[in-house]
């Protein structure tokens, strides 16, 4: 089995990273908050926190 990254969304930086950013549809806050770090895929998300909240959490992640 062939696994790649979900490249849809919008890119977001975090920590010289690029994440991809997919809002919940309908909903005014939160998504799905994607990335690869040091091999490890690493994903957010959350229907109560804004986008910025979450890039905030995600940027914050060492």
């Amino acid at each position: 089995m062939d696994s790649k990254f979900d490249t849809s969304g919008e890119i977001i930086e975090l920590n010289r990273l690029d994440a991809r950013f997919i809002p919940w549809s309908g909903h005014t806050s939160g998504g799905f908050l994607r990335w690869i770090q040091d091999d490890t895929y690493v994903e957010l998300d959350s229907g109560e926190l804004s986008k910025n909240e979450m890039i905030k959490i995600a940027k914050s992640m060492k």
